[in-house]
């Protein structure tokens, strides 16, 4: 009798590349079932109708590059008794579908949501009510900012504003009232960062306090003809600390005179003159002008040396 070969279908397990499968054989793979249509040895399985030919497809989970059964979450999905699936709908505390108000968001052909720009503009000035939709929102802030900009030259903003020094706490200085306080005070700019006038002030009536006492002293000294005039010195000195003890002293300087505002770099003006007053004590205090600058230079002398010169105006 001849031989028919292998008639009956036979299981050969799970695929394994080292094994030799028959024709009509059942090889498992990932989970599907595959029959082969030769013998094969180390061809993996798939449905390509020479070696193999898919014979049962796996009921296993699907996955993003496989096909399979899909188990619903609970969560944002649901099935019904009768195998209906359905996506149940989100609340403020659970996730789920949402479907944006058609007043306040509009969807994209592509499923994009975006807020509705749509608004028409309120035809009059009212409140916002709460819970109102934004596009209605919207039309109320347009109307608002609208009226603003039609007052008469701004009037409102305005009335608000002064050109003149008022105690009113609903007003503003104007910047041309700024600029004339500046200008009258004579400092011709604002103040620098840290500038004080009260403290300069203070300091200039300190350092000539003691001068208007001496003066009065000299006039005194006149009018009973006890006149000494050797301390008014009118010559240029060698250094401006040139002076005589108990008394007002004037010395005249130039470019070549030590220790100067002009030496110090307070003015650009080389010749000017300087009071010095000494009362014997280890403390002085020096007065001085520039030729054809209008401020005032001081400093006072201590124990510890001359401070720096100051300038006034």
């Amino acid at each position: 009798m001849a031989d028919l070969g292998k008639v009956v279908v036979t299981d050969g397990g799970n695929y394994s590349a080292s094994v030799t499968y028959e024709k009509l054989t059942f090889v498992h793979y990932q989970g599907d079932a595959y029959m082969t249509l030769k013998t094969v040895k180390g061809v993996t399985p798939t449905d390509d109708g020479t070696n193999y030919k898919l014979f049962c497809k796996s009921a296993e989970l699907a996955t993003a590059t496989k096909a399979g059964i899909v188990l619903p979450d609970g969560t944002t999905t649901t099935v019904d008794g009768n195998g209906k699936i359905s996506v149940k709908k989100a609340t403020t505390s659970a996730a789920g579908i949402v479907k944006p108000a058609a007043t306040d968001f509009i969807m994209a052909a592509d499923g994009t949501q975006k807020i509705n720009t749509q608004f028409t503009q309120a035809t009059e000035l009212a409140n916002i009510i709460a819970g109102e939709a934004i596009a209605q929102v919207w039309g109320k802030v347009s109307k608002a900012i609208a009226t603003t900009m039609n007052l008469d030259q701004n009037t409102l903003l305005k009335n608000m504003i002064s050109n003149i020094a008022v105690n009113d706490p609903d007003k503003l200085n104007s910047a041309a009232y700024i600029y004339t306080l500046v200008e009258r005070i004579g400092m011709g700019t604002e103040l620098a960062v840290g500038a004080n006038l009260t403290d300069g002030l203070n300091k200039v009536n300190s350092d000539l306090g003691d001068l208007s006492t001496d003066l009065s002293n000299i006039g005194t000294r006149l009018a009973t003809a006890i006149i000494d005039l050797n301390p008014l010195k009118s010559n240029y000195v060698n250094h401006i600390s040139s002076n005589v003890l108990n008394r007002v002293n004037i010395v005249l300087w130039d470019s070549n005179t030590a220790d100067t505002p002009f030496k110090a770099g307070n003015t650009n003006r080389g010749n000017g003159f300087c009071i010095t007053y000494s009362s014997g004590e280890p403390y002085l205090c020096q007065l001085a002008m520039a030729v054809g600058d209008s401020r005032l230079f001081t400093r006072n002398g201590s124990p510890d040396g001359w401070s720096g010169w100051t300038t006034i105006g």
